[in-house]
């Protein structure tokens, strides 16, 4: 059996990763989702302290269910992309799931 645990949504940004998770966050407040980790790379630069890399201008921002295995409504979703899009362009977006309550989906190193 299938079921939600968030979403990952794909943008290419330009600033800085302080700029970048202030903006997921004020984008997120009020849904279902909670900003969990964003990626550069593969890499893990939030939560936690940044680590020294070259950074570029694609980032994987995941938001983890406020209600893991809930299902997500498709407008949830979209209210969630047209936010982000106020600041950042989204170019990809996945939803996460869980197959029998094991993720059916991978970390970012560090994670």
């Amino acid at each position: 059996m299938r079921s939600d645990a968030g979403i990952d949504v794909f943008v290419e940004f330009a600033g800085d990763v302080p700029s970048l998770v202030a903006g997921l966050k004020a984008a997120s407040a009020g849904l279902p989702f909670t900003l969990a980790m964003v990626s550069n790379r593969g890499l893990k630069v939030y939560p936690g302290a940044l680590p020294q890399a070259d950074f570029v201008d694609h980032w994987r921002c995941r938001f983890a269910s406020r209600a893991p295995g809930d299902e997500l409504p498709d407008g949830v979703l979209g209210d969630l992309l047209t936010r982000i899009s106020r600041f950042a362009r989204w170019c990809h977006v996945e939803r996460l799931q869980l197959m029998d309550g094991t993720p059916g989906f991978s970390v970012a190193q560090g994670q």
